[in-house]
């Protein structure tokens, strides 16, 4: 999957997430021009928060790999917060 999103300050953020359907870990990387303070939640489908970071991105791209093999299968649902920016998705996990 990847992720476009454009924030008031016209500065743009983009988001890759793969594997997607995936096992055991999944990676994001995110790509700023800037340094930006970030925050990812990860749901599962009870609207129960079951990962979260909070990082800064300091250089033009910054990869990180989840360990979520301990969460049930199904659907997940993830949101980044980046200063005034939200991107939301989906992720399915599988066994």
């Amino acid at each position: 999957m990847y992720f476009r999103s454009k924030s008031k300050a016209k500065s743009e953020i983009q988001i890759n997430i793969s594997p997607n359907p995936f096992k055991h870990n999944v990676t994001f990387t995110i790509e700023s021009p800037k340094s930006v303070d970030a925050r990812l939640s990860i749901f599962n489908s009870n609207a129960q928060e079951i990962y979260t970071k909070q990082f800064n991105v300091s250089n033009r791209m910054y990869p990180f790999e989840v360990d979520l093999s301990n969460s049930p299968a199904g659907l997940l649902f993830w949101r980044l917060t980046i200063a005034d920016n939200v991107s939301t998705g989906k992720l399915v996990h599988i066994d």
